[in-house]
């Protein structure tokens, strides 16, 4: 991701930035579905969340090599 580098759906997956894969032609459904989950959602839960995603996107320990994110960035494999 830093290289600038394209990921792939699978790898964007493997390494947590995405919860799960559809195919092109389930997107309307999987969309609907989320969109049906957030609505139920609160909007303190929504900001919480917002917030904590934030706030750990700024920790220099999710790039360091012993974090399992890092260690991908740094091309090593996750350790555990």
């Amino acid at each position: 991701m830093l290289t600038g580098k394209p990921l792939s759906a699978r790898d964007a997956q493997r390494v947590g930035l995405v919860d799960c894969l559809v195919e092109q032609s389930d997107w309307p459904r999987a969309v609907d579905r989320l969109r049906r989950e957030l609505a139920v959602t609160t909007a303190a839960v929504l900001r919480g969340t917002k917030k904590l995603l934030n706030e750990s996107a700024s920790q220099p320990k999710m790039l360091s090599a012993e974090h399992p994110w890092g260690a991908h960035v740094h091309g090593q494999p996750a350790a555990g």
